[in-house]
């Protein structure tokens, strides 16, 4: 066997490699953090203003698991009239993520059913509105 012919193998191999690779690339799910990716950007001054005004009151919400099908939610004081929504952001997977608006008891509290939601690791994002300011909150928790 001359040069020429180890030359052409070697380039045949890494041809195949190659076509392989791209093949397999193009079976892999991408997921981005967001759709609206580029408007979440432009916003996020707000978003800033928003965990600043948050910082101001000095209290969060809390966001606790109380059985294994109920995540507690509880409101600081004075924010039992918060209009907003609670986005569960799974982070592995776009396709488990779950979005719900805020429905409050008169104690400043909501229980949310988590039967809806896959296993898994979630951060739970929190934006509301009381009167004219707006908050917002990230909390981590683990659903079983």
């Amino acid at each position: 066997m001359n040069w020429g012919v180890k030359i052409t193998i070697a380039f045949v191999l890494f041809a195949g490699f190659i076509l392989y690779m791209v093949a397999r690339s193009f079976q892999h799910e991408i997921n981005l953090v967001s759709d609206s990716y580029y408007s979440e950007e432009i916003n996020f001054q707000d978003r800033i203003d928003q965990k600043a005004n948050l910082k101001a009151i000095g209290e969060e919400v809390k966001v606790s698991i109380i059985s294994k099908d109920i995540v507690l939610l509880e409101f600081p004081e004075d924010h039992e009239s918060a209009n907003g929504e609670i986005h569960f952001y799974h982070v592995s997977h776009q396709l488990f993520d779950k979005k719900f608006p805020i429905q409050l008891d008169s104690i400043g509290q909501q229980r949310m059913n988590t039967e809806k939601l896959a296993a898994g690791r979630y951060r739970v994002k929190l934006s509301w509105e009381v009167g004219k300011e707006g908050y917002f909150q990230e909390s981590e928790i683990f659903i079983k």
